[in-house]
């Protein structure tokens, strides 16, 4: 019988009380002149290896491949990393036609325009690319926007370049009095600020208390 697996911490490489090192984990330096060795030996050597091969088998059989599993798990991150492409392009069609439905729904508070809805969008980045793609298409317009993303509300407010450039509006401070009505917080810049919440009900709220800010 081999002996049993042990740590070493030796100087040099030597290994005193064991007759081999079967598998060597890890090998890095302690201090001036001392390593430290770790290693699975004799029968710890055989059921770490037995345990490797079979959750090498088990990986095959998940993937349908077992001849060949790591082929099979490139082919599979080459089709999820597709996949992800195609997403992100459905996606940005999606934000487009929201865009084009949404700077037609702008409506008169006090002396500018005024957005305010909810809209179906699927990260928190398309929110953010929306706010931005219409506040390019829009003038003298407030973008107050609310989602609902992984079951929390979410809010963006956003100024049309020209409105921003009056500096009449702060997002930021506006944003954060929004928050309140979705049990939540947020910043940001004059310009753009977002806020996240709990209620998904106070989104309405959240809109309607645009009128006192403005």
């Amino acid at each position: 019988m081999y002996p049993s697996t042990k740590l070493h911490t030796v100087s040099g490489i030597k290994y005193d009380d064991t007759d081999f090192i079967s598998i060597l984990l890890s090998e890095g330096s302690v201090a001036a002149g001392i390593r430290r060795v770790e290693a699975y030996t004799a029968d710890h050597a055989f059921t770490y290896l037995t345990e490797k091969a079979d959750k090498f088998d088990r990986m095959g059989a998940l993937l349908k491949n077992i001849k060949d599993p790591e082929k099979a798990l490139n082919d599979l991150t080459n089709k999820t990393k597709e996949l992800e492409k195609q997403i992100q392009q459905l996606s940005a069609e999606k934000v487009g036609r929201l865009k084009d439905e949404l700077k037609n729904k702008a409506t008169a508070l006090g002396d500018i325009q005024v957005i305010r809805e909810k809209v179906s969008v699927g990260t928190s980045d398309d929110l953010k690319r929306l706010s931005y793609d219409l506040s390019k298409v829009t003038e003298n317009t407030l973008i107050v926007l609310g989602a609902v993303i992984k079951e929390k509300p979410l809010l963006s407010v956003i100024m049309s370049n020209d409105l921003a450039e009056k500096k009449a509006y702060h997002a930021g401070n506006m944003v954060r009095e929004l928050a309140k009505e979705i049990k939540g917080g947020g910043g940001g810049q004059p310009f753009y600020a977002t806020a996240g919440g709990k209620d998904v009900q106070g989104l309405e709220k959240a809109f309607k208390k645009v009128e006192e800010l403005v």
